[in-house]
């Protein structure tokens, strides 16, 4: 059943034994068939065992063979070494410790071999550097020697060649003066002959320039046609057939068809003028507009259509002329996004509205508000004017954004876009510029600042009534040296006062102001102008606040800057039982509440300005409106920018306005992101 070697026959052979192989392999042992293996003896606190053989190990079972409880377990297949004599261990010590000793004193010489090595280099470094510093201190020197001897040599050089300069500038003098002793008479005759070719020269030009001048006057009595003086409209129509007759090949861009295109070519157009159709297709409406059939028409002035295109008309001007020879008003079908242009590219000034409102015979405190009204009616622009100051509003616009470093400088308003369109200008930005460089007198002139300022001064309804004592005052105080006064110094922000007559100014006068943005602007008028019908084109004048205008500064501003002055001069001492000048109010006065009368001042000192407030008409709101709201706290306004008008040009420009506080002044500080403002009460 068993090898020879004591393995199992067959069967797994495991490290861990059953019950039954250990029971027969203890029996073996005791029936001295199977020597029991002995515990190996460990050498005590040795650091280095001697290597011993190792113990007999099991021998493992085949890959997928199960252990077989039936068959004897052998845990052995040899017997093991014998164990070790003391004899043994104490010689392996002592070897241990001699090769320790040995491998000590190896490692003690290796070591006083490297610390001499290291001593060495220390003193050839140092050898070295006493080398290098001796060669350097010799090399100085050799230098310093060497700059010395260089420097004596120069200095002797330089003033050898001094030396040499001055012999050469004192033999130059002599010549010099040896020259000129002796070329005196030949210079008398030179003189002498460059005198007599100038006489000759004079002679021959005041010939000359008579001969031209006879020639001229023949020229002249022949009759010869004069040169005729070219007209500013002759010159702006030059300007732009020059823009305008230009080579445009976009047949295809602009959508015109193969068909069409030949169309016009066969009735004259070049096949370079592609903008001619063009502009012709985005004017006028179906069945009224300029077509190839109309290129040969003549024209009123002589001119067929064609000529009248290169000319540099615009597709306008050239509808106008062709209608009373079609019998065909183009342009009275234009569409409504086209009409607001036309009185732009038209060369005539639009007309204004007129009003039969008769002016107002009162000219007391109580006639003020009418006097505004019927002045705001008189001069209410009119549709083509609107038109003509949105236009340049667009105009100017285009031109601030044309200028580098701007963000969308080719995207000019609808107006400007359509204005370049009618001149056959489609998507070209710098055409465009030249094209509005050349725009008609009366669009370039057209300013509306005097309606502006008549829209301002009647937006808050202040209106102020100077009597006459009261208006000798204020002009008598009138000095150009007084600064512009700031907003907070005038009555109100805006304002409509009526000057009494005195004996230089029969009728009366009106100043208007309106103070904004840190600038100023005023206008005065005449109430004789006004009924004379001078009301056209009245001057309005704008100062930066602070500033000084000095003699030639305008009369209105001067007026302006002396009502502030008044203001803010206390009454004299014998008047204190007279009523304080009135402020600007905190609210309009409620309906049907009588107006103020004017203080008499003919009859006391005229020793500061009377201003009466005056509201105008004031409506009921409903019941279900609410009238405004009172603030009770205040706030933090963050900075932000602002669309400030500017009355003197009728424009608005971003202001930075910085953080600042707002609300109630004496309420409490709110340091949320929202208010709530209660609003007030309803009104009866």
């Amino acid at each position: 059943m068993l090898k020879e070697d004591g393995q199992f026959l067959k069967g797994p052979t495991s490290s861990i034994e059953p019950p039954v192989a250990r029971r027969v392999r203890a029996r073996l042992i005791a029936e001295g068939h199977v020597e029991q293996v002995p515990r190996p003896i460990m050498p005590a606190h040795s650091p280095t065992p001697a290597p011993i053989r190792s113990t007999p190990y099991p021998v493992p079972a085949p890959p997928g063979k199960r252990w077989d409880a039936t068959e004897p377990f052998i845990a052995f297949k040899q017997p093991p070494p014998p164990p070790a004599t003391p004899a043994e261990i104490a010689e392996a010590e002592r070897l241990v410790r001699a090769a320790r000793a040995e491998q000590r004193a190896l490692l003690a010489s290796q070591q006083a071999a490297r610390d001499a090595g290291r001593e060495e280099q220390k003193a050839l470094r140092a050898a070295r550097v006493i080398l290098d510093a001796n060669r350097k201190a010799r090399l100085a020197g050799a230098k310093k020697e060497a700059l010395q001897v260089a420097a004596g040599a120069f200095a002797r050089r330089r003033q050898e060649e001094v030396d040499a300069i001055a012999k050469r500038r004192q033999e130059d003098i002599e010549k010099h003066a040896a020259s000129i002793e002796l070329g005196k008479p030949r210079a008398a005759e030179v003189a002498a002959r460059i005198e007599e070719i100038a006489r000759k020269g004079r002679a021959r030009a005041d010939r000359e320039s008579a001969e031209r001048d006879e020639r001229g006057h023949r020229r002249r009595v022949n009759s010869a046609p004069p040169v005729p003086a070219i007209s500013d409209e002759q010159a702006r129509r030059n300007a732009r057939r020059a823009i305008v007759a230009r080579s445009d090949t976009r047949w295809t861009f602009h959508g015109i068809s193969k068909q069409e295109r030949e169309k016009w070519i066969h009735a004259g157009l070049r096949d370079d003028q592609a903008h001619i159709p063009a502009m012709c297709r985005a004017f006028g409406s179906r069945g009224w507009t300029v077509t190839p059939d109309h290129l040969k028409v003549v024209l009123l002035n002589g001119r067929t259509v064609r000529q009248e295109f290169e000319a540099g008309s615009n597709i306008v001007q050239v509808m106008d002329q062709l209608s009373p020879i079609r019998k065909r008003d183009f342009t009275g079908y234009y569409d409504t996004s086209l009409t607001g242009v036309i009185a732009v590219l038209r060369d005539f000034i639009p007309e204004k509205f007129t009003s039969n409102a008769a002016f107002p015979l009162n000219l007391e405190a109580t006639g003020v508000p009418e006097i505004a009204d019927y002045l705001l009616l008189l001069t209410r622009p009119s549709q083509d004017e609107r038109t003509i100051d949105t236009f340049n509003r667009e105009r100017r616009a285009s031109e601030h954004n044309s200028r580098p470093g701007q963000r969308n400088p080719d995207r000019p308003g609808p107006a400007v876009k359509l204005y370049s369109e009618a001149h056959g200008v489609f998507r070209d930005p710098v055409l465009t510029r030249e094209l509005l460089t050349n725009l008609p007198r009366h669009v370039l002139n057209r300013r509306l600042p005097f309606t502006n300022i008549i829209n301002d001064a009647l937006r808050d309804r202040q209106f102020y009534y100077l009597s006459p004592a009261a208006t000798l005052t204020v002009e008598d105080d009138i000095d150009h040296r007084i600064p512009i006064p700031e907003d907070y110094e005038l009555p109100s922000t805006t304002g409509f006062a009526l000057l009494s007559k005195t004996d230089g100014r029969p009728g009366g006068r009106i100043l208007l102001w309106s103070h904004g943005a840190r600038e100023l602007t005023a206008a005065l008028l005449s109430i004789a102008d006004i009924r004379a019908g001078l009301l056209e084109h009245p001057p309005v004048a704008a100062a930066e606040v602070g500033s000084v205008q000095g003699e030639s500064g305008d009369q209105a501003l001067a007026l302006v800057a002396a009502i502030a002055r008044a203001m803010r001069r206390p009454p004299s001492s014998d008047t204190t039982d007279r009523p304080i000048p009135a402020q600007r109010p905190h609210k309009a006065a409620p309906p049907g509440r009588p107006l103020r009368s004017p203080a008499n001042d003919e009859d006391g000192p005229s020793d500061h300005v009377s201003l009466i407030y005056a509201p105008g008409e004031t409506h009921e709101r409903e019941p279900s409106k609410r009238s405004g709201r009172k603030a009770e706290k205040r706030w933090i306004v963050r900075r932000h920018l602002r669309l400030q008008f500017y009355p003197s040009s009728g424009e608005r420009h971003p202001v930075w306005i910085e953080a600042h506080q707002s609300g109630a002044a004496d309420g409490r500080l709110w340091l949320g992101d929202r208010v709530k403002v209660p609003r007030k009460g309803l009104t009866s």
